[in-house]
């Protein structure tokens, strides 16, 4: 059985592309980018929940803003609802090849956000969303993550490209295979 890997080693790097983090917390943000999200958890759900995402979510006021992680932010914003009494908003995430690596960012941001007075309670920053996104982008350096944009366009079709190479590979040897058997 064909069991794919991916190379994670050329997972995107948006904190070190060379962006400004406006110009990251604003494509981290796009409403293009949610579509394309919300779509593929309605077509894709298999490939999607592979990655794990750093999610902000925040009232409408925009006055705090809770930093968690996830594989389905959708999901998770529904369950923080249910226990506010104010509307609350997804209002831009970061992925992650690994539930773990998402984890440990989510824990670098609290960690700083504690260290400058700014931890609330539990994972709610006394903060807006654009200052959470730019304390996860300090914290996020040398850090495997991308944004629903690279996570679509960047990385998801180097893995279809990675996926094939490899069956190739493998149905290659497995003809040559038979070839030698018939051979013999």
């Amino acid at each position: 059985m064909l069991q794919f890997v991916p190379d994670f080693s050329t997972f995107p790097r948006i904190a070190e592309s060379g962006a400004t983090r406006r110009e990251i917390a604003e494509r981290a943000k796009c409403a293009d980018a949610f579509k394309l999200l919300k779509r593929a958890y309605s077509t894709r759900y298999d490939v999607i929940t592979n990655y794990a995402c750093l999610y902000f979510v925040s009232p409408e006021a925009d006055d705090f803003c809770k930093v968690g992680f996830s594989i389905d932010p959708f999901k998770r914003l529904s369950s923080i609802q249910s226990g506010n009494w104010v509307d609350l908003h997804l209002r831009a995430m970061f992925w992650y090849p690994t539930i773990e690596e998402a984890q440990r960012h989510e824990v670098a941001c609290l960690k700083l956000a504690m260290e400058e007075g700014l931890l609330q309670r539990g994972e709610w920053l006394a903060m807006c969303h654009m200052e959470a996104i730019g304390l996860a982008l300090e914290v996020g350096k040398g850090r495997r993550m991308t944004d629903t944009h690279g996570l679509f366009h960047d990385w998801l079709p180097q893995i279809k490209v990675q996926k094939d190479a490899q069956e190739d590979a493998f149905f290659e040897a497995a003809r040559k295979r038979r070839a030698a058997k018939k051979a013999a």
